[in-house]
């Protein structure tokens, strides 16, 4: 049925968010009718049986679901803790730590319809809040020599044009590259997913399948998400409905990647931005009373961060044909919190710092440290969606292709 569609409980979640956040006041009661309507699309998902007629490759249901969930979450954030209205143009509660709205606001506007549908779509889509004085922390700058400067119209146009032509073409050599299934079940059995316990049987061709997943995985996602995000970029910066300022980079530099919390603070997106920490935050300062700044309170809400975003993939996974009892993500996402303390136990035992940028060696050992560790890892979560992988390609369509067929005829 069309109705249980997660790309329709997407567009239901989206459009919800964005006419209660651009078209209620900050304590009217249609937030919290918004707020079950949320929790009623996100279960729409969870109990509803795999729809693919609108997908070719099971990471847009994926997608489709995750987005349900992560837009719910947001939801909660700037709408209920938040409660952000576009007469401030910001948040109008401080509960989370802000300074107080009446000193961050001074302009009180009314606006069209069409301006309000636009700051409540702005509001769904961009939750690292660039350009704003809350803005999301570790938001990559344009350049890194110069984090102040913002390129030109053109100059950004041209340089996302350029780079999502480039992740396209990759995503297309690897979608060709992984056709051939026919192993999947065999390479990826639930067996192999253990390491260390197995480790007298492991063997040299199980380690390379493991290493080759892994960074396919990895890449994959990376150029997906890249793609995705500068081809929107280019839609709404080259429409005038944004300025270049609203998108900056999703994902950090490489060189970041020199220990499990560079990899997730500062490389990876934070295109979950205030969705994650918001709600994280307020469980722990609000409900259980912990200071973010005690040993307690931070790790606590290190795992409650790294527990919503495993949720997140749940519905995701779920949505893709994944049956819950079958996704390994929320045991990945937990493992990845328990990395970073392991990390600053290493840095306290060492006497080095963890904000440190050390020596070419020590880096060299921490970006081997975080592949190691993203090896041992990642088949929990990927080794359940390989199997069912029909080898379709990533992207609907392949330029490659294109080219071959234009070139045979």
């Amino acid at each position: 049925m069309f109705l249980q569609d997660p790309l329709l409980a997407a567009t239901l979640s989206i459009l919800t968010s964005v006419f209660v956040l651009g078209f209620t006041s900050s304590n009217s009661r249609y937030r919290i009718m918004g707020f079950i309507l949320m929790l009623s699309y996100v279960l729409i998902v969870l109990v509803s049986p795999t729809q693919r007629d609108w997908f070719t490759h099971p990471i847009y249901p994926n997608l489709a679901g995750g987005t349900t969930f992560s837009v719910s979450l947001q939801y909660v954030d700037v709408a209920l803790l938040q409660r952000w209205t576009y007469e401030t143009q910001g948040p109008t509660s401080s509960a989370k730590g802000h300074p107080p709205p009446s000193e961050m606001l001074t302009e009180h506007r009314t606006g069209s319809i069409y301006d309000r549908f636009i700051f409540g779509l702005w509001l769904v889509f961009d939750k690292r809040h660039c350009g704003t004085p809350w803005q999301a922390k570790n938001v990559p700058s344009f350049d890194a020599k110069d984090p102040l400067r913002t390129p030109s119209r053109r100059e950004f146009l041209a340089k996302n044009s350029l780079r999502c032509l480039i992740c396209i073409l990759l995503l297309d050599r690897i979608s060709i590259a992984g056709q051939d299934t026919s192993q999947n079940k065999a390479l990826f059995d639930q067996r192999f997913v253990p390491l260390f316990t197995r480790l007298s049987e492991v063997t040299k061709g199980e380690i390379v399948v493991r290493v080759s997943s892994s960074i396919a995985t990895a890449l994959t996602t990376y150029l997906l998400f890249q793609a995705m995000y500068t081809c929107s970029a280019i839609v709404m910066v080259g429409s005038g409905l944004n300025e270049v300022a609203s998108w900056r980079p999703l994902f950090g530099d490489l060189s970041n990647i020199t220990s499990l919390r560079g990899a997730w603070n500062k490389f990876w997106h934070q295109g979950m931005g205030t969705s994650l920490t918001g709600p994280a935050r307020y469980i722990t300062t609000q409900i259980f009373h912990l200071p973010t700044s005690s040993l307690v309170g931070r790790y606590f809400y290190i795992m409650l961060v790294f527990q919503l975003s495993g949720l997140i993939h749940v519905v995701g996974d779920v949505a893709a044909g994944v049956p819950m009892r079958e996704s390994g993500v929320r045991e990945w996402f937990s493992v990845q919190a328990l990395g970073l303390p392991i990390e600053d136990l290493v840095a306290a035992m060492t006497g080095t710092s963890k904000n440190e940028d050390g020596k070419l060696w020590q880096k060299i050992v921490g970006f081997i440290w975080v592949c190691a560790w993203m090896v041992w890892t990642m088949p929990v979560w990927t080794y359940p969606i390989s199997r069912m992988s029909p080898g379709e390609g990533v992207l609907p369509f392949s330029l490659i292709g294109w080219f071959k067929r234009g070139n045979a005829r």
